[in-house]
């Protein structure tokens, strides 16, 4: 979140499973908080896809790229963030 909010980037990547605080939860704090509500959030995870699509619909995220099919990470990313079609 200091992070996030110091810097101010246009999107953050964030891994699902993370040590400290999950990602869902993270992209929760930063959209619930002014200073960060902008910042578009796309997921990635490697357990399992159809838990990713699950955990990214209930989340208010662009979009999620499964660690285990990502042939071509920069257009998927691309793709979340409607950068492409």
């Amino acid at each position: 979140m200091a992070l996030a909010s110091k810097y101010q980037p246009d999107f953050v990547l964030l891994d699902v499973n993370m040590p400290v605080i999950s990602g869902n939860r993270l992209a929760e704090l930063l959209h619930s908080n002014n200073r960060t509500s902008h910042i578009q959030t796309v997921f990635c995870l490697s357990d399992g896809e159809d838990k990713l699509r699950e955990i990214a619909r209930t989340c208010d995220v662009q979009g999620y790229i499964y660690k285990m099919d990502i042939l071509d990470p920069k257009h998927k990313l691309n793709h979340c963030l409607g950068l492409i079609e």
